[in-house]
Formats: structure tokens, C-alpha cells, sequence
């Protein structure tokens, strides 16, 4: 048996929530306001004012069919003088599916199937969240009594910050170190977030290849040093480069690790290095590949069934994502007619990812939540903007991918390897042509039809 983390989205999903979930302990618990904070938290969440996370089992992870809920955790945004922090309001697993060592034995209940750390697993899907849309820090108030739930958070390296003595709770709060999750190919994207990091403004590109940045230094004194940044395959193109940097430090990127570096070019203390093992460390994203970029034939998406069998086969259309994509499909769609984009949806609802249409992309767009609705709404698989904000809810900056000539998948391919770690993927020429396109050649091809 598996387990699957995932939004809850629908009403039947809300359901399960409130009528089975949250009931028995959880239920006694909350007396006697439990009912009126389930009516409100619904609408709340059907509403986008909160977001709702659900952990079901997978009985049979051939056939993707869901189980029981077996746990869920519900966010919301909070405002405090730190700035806006991701709220876990509350975190609740069925007894059965509790591990012992973050619970006293009285609160073990009838634990009769497999350990498989779902508390644990929902909170680090909230904390991924909180990293991917900005927010710095997760915090939680929980009420004395429920001294378990205190113990697990304080497994999870959260600490008590406060003490409220006249409501009896704990507030608790876990920081977290910014991570890179934005588009994990696209070198400019990658630079800009790093020199942030490194309180280095970048203040223009001169080519797709070199940057100019200026570098404050000191609180008061307002000291601005000009820093060229230069990204290189391999050290004979730095040698080429460098004689187009002007600026007292120089910022070299390589694109793959560089072994042979001249000793000349070692000796210039104003050169620093930057390779893909230490950009990794920098970012905490072990997915970067500044290479991929040159060679992604297309963009693999999850997007649940119901909502890919809204799309219109003969139309163009929409898909309105929370990832932060760069420009890498752009820059495939400008190059010409002979080299395409596509956008390939797979099944999210299932643990095997199989693949359930394919589109040409003609243009890719970013922005706030509220700038694309405006812009692309309608052509969305969206039918309604309530539904839009419930998906929206907390995230700050969304991607527009406008495609058209979708074709229905007629054969299944597992993609649910490449699509484990994180919302999408790029697919490289060959693995998009292999595994999509079979032998033939779009748009006619063995795995995907029209009708």
C-alpha cells in the first residue's frame, strides 16, 4: 500500500474531510465548537481563503485507485510583523495510520496497518509550499491539550516561540531557508535568484551569456561595485569571454563541471567560480541542469482528468500552472517552424502518471494570479473565476502556457518517475520523441489520435 499527497479540491473531497476524517477523536476534541468551524473552514476552502492537503492510501498502485483519506493538513495565509507566513491550522491523521514514536502510547489507538509517516509526509508538503511561493517561515497555534500534536511539531524542528496564557496555546513557528523552485533549467532565472541571494543587483543582460550586476557594500556607506557575470561551457569559452568583461569582479558560471582551469586565470583574485555542484548547494535544488535548456523539445504537466476533459481538441486554449517557468519554450517557439514547443499532460489522480494528450505551444506567459485570469481566463479549463481563486489561493506568481492542435493519448506511458519530485519537467528531443511520439511524426503519430 501507498500513499498519495495531493490538493483537496472538490466537494465529494470535502466530504471525506469533515464527515470521515475529522470525526471520532478529532471531533471530541474540538467540542463544542467543532460543527460551526467545520461549516466556516468549508467555505473556506471551497472559496480559496484556505488550502486543503489530503494524504489518501493506495490500495492497488497499478490501478491508481484511492483509498481511504487517511490524513490532511488545511493552510492558510497569515500576516504578522515579519511579514505574510504560511498558517498550518490544522494537521490530523486517522489513529490507525499513526507511528508510535510521535505519539504517547494512550493516543496510539487501534494501529492495525503499515507505518507510513503521513503526518510527517503532509508537513513537508506544506513546507515545500512555504518555500515555493515565498513564504519564509510555517507557524501553528496549538492548545495545550493536545500535547501529541505539540510533541510531533517539536520532532519536526519546530519551536515554541510564544506562550498564550489567556487562550492556553503554544504558537509555534519552523524558518526556512529560501530554496530555488523556480524553472530548474533556465540559466537566467537560476542567476538572478542567486545574485538576490547574494545582494548582487543585476542590472541588464548584454547577451544571453553575460550579465552586468552592481554589488552594494556596506549598510550606510551605499558603495555599488560593477560585477560582470559570465556563463561558460568550459574553460577555453571563458578565455573568450573574458575579454569582454570590464568590471572589478567577475562572476564565472560554468555550465559543467570544469577541471582544467588555467593557472592565469586562477591567479586573478577578482575571479570567482561558480560550478554546478556548488550552484546546487546555493540553491538547495538538486534538479538544476544548465544544459537541458538547450535541448527540452517539451514541457510534462499534471493536471487531474476531469479538468483535462474540459480542453477542446480544435481550439486554441490555456493551461494556467503555479510553476514558475523561464524562457526555454519561448525561446524553442521563436527559433523557427521546424523546431517545436509542446505541452504534454499527464494524469495527476493516479500513482502510474500516465499520459493524456499533447499540444503545441504558442506562446508562453508570467505573472501574478490575477494579471493571467484577466488575460486568459476564459480560455482555461477553468470554467469559473471561484474556481480559479480556490487554485490560487496562496500562491504569488503563476505561468500561462497557450497551446493549440491537442491530440488524445491512445496508449499509456509512465511518467510518474520524472513527475516525483516536483509539479513538471522538461523533456529532453530524445525522450520526448521516444516516449511520446513513438515512430511517427507529429501530428500524426502511433500513441496519439484525434477523437
Amino acid at each position: 500500500m501507498e500513499i498519495q499527497i495531493d490538493h483537496l479540491y472538490t466537494s465529494r473531497q470535502l466530504d471525506s474531510l469533515f464527515n470521515e476524517l475529522l470525526t471520532a477523536d478529532f471531533a471530541e476534541a474540538y467540542a463544542p465548537h467543532r460543527d460551526v468551524w467545520c461549516l466556516q473552514t468549508r467555505e473556506e476552502l471551497l472559496q480559496g481563503r484556505k488550502v486543503g492537503i489530503g494524504a489518501w492510501t493506495i490500495p492497488d498502485k497499478y490501478s491508481g485507485k484511492r483509498g481511504d483519506l487517511a490524513g490532511a493538513c488545511i493552510l492558510r495565509r497569515s500576516d504578522s510583523l515579519l511579514g505574510a507566513e504560511l498558517e498550518l491550522e490544522v494537521i490530523h491523521v486517522q489513529p490507525q495510520y499513526r507511528n508510535p514514536h510521535y505519539y504517547p502510547e494512550p493516543l496510539q489507538g487501534n494501529r492495525t496497518k503499515p507505518q507510513q509517516a503521513i503526518g510527517s509526509s503532509l508537513l513537508k508538503k506544506a513546507e515545500e509550499l512555504c518555500q515555493k511561493y515565498g513564504y519564509r517561515r510555517i507557524v501553528s497555534q496549538v492548545p495545550t491539550r493536545f500535547s501529541a500534536l505539540v510533541f510531533f511539531l517539536l520532532r519536526q524542528q519546530f519551536v515554541v516561540h510564544e506562550y498564550d496564557a489567556d487562550r492556553n496555546q503554544y504558537h509555534l513557528a519552523k524558518s526556512l531557508e529560501p530554496i530555488y523552485n523556480s524553472d530548474p533549467y533556465d540559466v537566467r532565472m537560476i542567476v538572478e535568484w542567486l545574485c538576490d541571494k547574494w545582494l548582487i543587483e543585476v542590472s541588464e543582460w548584454s547577451k544571453p551569456d553575460h550579465a552586468v550586476g552592481l554589488h552594494t557594500i556596506g549598510e550606510y556607506t551605499d558603495w555599488k561595485v560593477g560585477v560582470d557575470i559570465l556563463i561558460c561551457q568550459h574553460s577555453a569559452d571563458l578565455r573568450r569571454k573574458l575579454k569582454d568583461a570590464t568590471c572589478p569582479i567577475r562572476l564565472v558560471v560554468f555550465r559543467s563541471e570544469e577541471d582544467e582551469i588555467p593557472d592565469r586565470i586562477l591567479k586573478e583574485q577578482n575571479i570567482h567560480f561558480i560550478q554546478p555542484t556548488t550552484l546546487m548547494r546555493e540553491t538547495r535544488n538538486g534538479d538544476l541542469d544548465l544544459n537541458l535548456q538547450d535541448y527540452a523539445a517539451g514541457v510534462l504537466v499534471p493536471i487531474r482528468e476531469e479538468l483535462f476533459e474540459r480542453l477542446k481538441q480544435s481550439e486554441r486554449q490555456v493551461f494556467l500552472d503555479g510553476g514558475e517557468y523561464g524562457q526555454i519554450l519561448m525561446r524553442r517557439v521563436q527559433e523557427g517552424s521546424r523546431r517545436r514547443a509542446f505541452i504534454v499532460f499527464s494524469n495527476s489522480d493516479v500513482s502510474n502518471t500516465e499520459i493524456l494528450g499533447i499540444g503545441k505551444i504558442l506562446s508562453v506567459h508570467a505573472g501574478t494570479p490575477e494579471e493571467l485570469w484577466n488575460r486568459f481566463g476564459t480560455l482555461s479549463t477553468f470554467e469559473q473565476k471561484a474556481a480559479f481563486d480556490q487554485y490560487s489561493n496562496i500562491k504569488t506568481k503563476m505561468t500561462a502556457i497557450v497551446f493549440e492542435q491537442l491530440e488524445v493519448n491512445s496508449e499509456a506511458v509512465d511518467f510518474s518517475r520524472r513527475l516525483a519530485t516536483g509539479g513538471w519537467c522538461y523533456l529532453s528531443d530524445e525522450e520526448f520523441y521516444r516516449q511520446v511520439l513513438a515512430h511517427g511524426a507529429y501530428p500524426q503519430t502511433l500513441r496519439l489520435v484525434k477523437g
